[in-house]
C-alpha cells in the first residue's frame, strides 16, 4: 500500500483540529512510530483476497490503535512515578476509540474477531501490572511471557487479515504468529539495554537488569550496593550489553527466516531495517566494552 494514500486518509479523520495538526502533519509521520504506518500491509501477500478499501481501513485502524496504546502506556508509567499526563490520556483514548470505530466497519458486532481483539487488549494492559513487579526475577521464560503480554496487540493485524479472508490460510497464519514472537524479542531487547536506568527509576522490571545480576554474581558484586546509573554504566562496560544486542539480531534474523516461504518482502525489509538499527546500537556500545578489558 502506498503510504501517501494512508496519510491522506488519516488526515481526514475528524479529530479536533489542534490534535490533527500536531499528530497528523507530514512531520509527525517521519517519527519513529512509522513502524506501524502500513504495518498490516506487510502481511497481506499471505492473505490474498483483501480489497484495497479493506486494506486501507485496516492499516489506519492499526496505526491509530498503536498510537493510542503508546500514549496510554506512557500515561500509566509516568503516573506511577508521580507525574500527570492528562493530554496524553485523552489523546490515547481518542486514538484507540477511532481505531475501534474503523475496525467495526470491517467486522460485525458478533464476529469472533472481537473476542480475540478484546482478549489481546486485556492481555496487553495486564502487562502494565506484571512489569511493575520489579522484584520478580525475569528468567528467559518469564521474559518471553512478559513480551507476549507487552506486544499482544501486535498480533491484531494478523488476526484481522486471517478473519477478513475467511480463515483460508491457517498455515501462513501460524507461521507469521511464530515469526512475530521472535520479532518482539528482537525489537524489545535493545530497549532493555538502552532504557535500563529509566525503567528502574519507574520501577519497571527489566530483563537486562536480571541478566546483569547473573553476570556480576561470580564477581561478588551486589546490585543493591550501586545506583541505577552506576548499574547502567556496568552494563555498558561489560560484554553483556553487546551480547544482548547480538541476541536481538539473532531473534530478528529468525523472524525473517521463518517467513521466507511466504515471500513477505516488505515484512522482511522492515526486519532488516531493525537489524541495521540494532547493529548501530551495538557499534555505539563496543567502545565501552573495549575500555574495560
Amino acid at each position: 500500500m502506498k503510504q501517501a494514500a494512508l496519510l491522506a486518509f488519516l488526515q481526514e479523520v475528524p479529530f479536533p483540529e489542534t490534535l490533527r495538526a500536531h499528530f497528523f502533519s507530514l512531520d509527525s509521520f517521519a517519527s519513529n512510530q512509522d513502524l506501524f504506518l502500513g504495518f498490516a500491509s506487510v502481511f497481506t501477500p499471505a492473505f490474498p483476497g483483501l480489497s484495497p478499501a479493506q486494506e486501507l481501513l485496516l492499516n489506519a485502524a492499526v496505526y491509530l490503535g498503536a498510537k493510542g496504546i503508546y500514549h496510554l502506556d506512557n500515561v500509566w508509567d509516568l503516573q506511577v512515578a508521580g507525574e500527570k499526563r492528562t493530554n496524553q490520556a485523552y489523546q490515547g483514548q481518542l486514538f484507540l476509540l477511532e481505531s475501534q470505530r474503523m475496525l467495526s466497519q470491517l467486522f460485525p458486532f458478533q464476529d469472533d474477531f472481537w473476542r480475540e481483539y478484546y482478549g489481546l487488549l486485556t492481555k496487553h494492559f495486564q502487562e502494565l501490572t506484571l512489569s511493575k513487579n520489579i522484584d520478580e526475577p525475569l528468567t528467559e521464560q518469564a521474559y518471553q511471557e512478559l513480551l507476549a503480554h507487552k506486544y499482544a496487540m501486535l498480533y491484531c493485524p494478523v488476526n484481522a487479515l486471517f478473519s477478513l479472508t475467511g480463515k483460508k490460510h491457517p498455515s501462513a497464519y501460524r507461521t507469521i504468529l511464530d515469526s512475530l514472537q521472535w520479532f518482539c524479542k528482537g525489537y524489545n531487547l535493545p530497549n532493555e539495554v538502552m532504557g535500563l536506568t529509566e525503567d528502574l527509576h519507574l520501577q519497571i522490571n527489566n530483563y537486562a537488569y536480571w541478566r546483569l545480576q547473573e553476570y556480576l554474581l561470580p564477581m561478588d558484586i551486589q546490585v543493591q550496593d550501586y545506583s541505577y546509573e552506576d548499574l547502567h554504566k556496568m552494563l555498558y562496560a561489560s560484554e553483556l550489553a553487546v551480547t544482548l544486542m547480538d541476541e536481538a539480531i539473532e531473534a530478528l534474523t529468525q523472524a525473517a527466516q521463518l517467513v521466507s516461504p511466504l515471500e513477505l518482502v516488505d515484512y522482511q525489509k522492515l526486519i532488516y531495517r531493525l537489524i541495521d538499527n540494532v547493529r548501530q546500537k551495538k557499534e555505539f556500545l563496543l567502545p565501552y566494552s573495549a575500555n574495560i578489558h
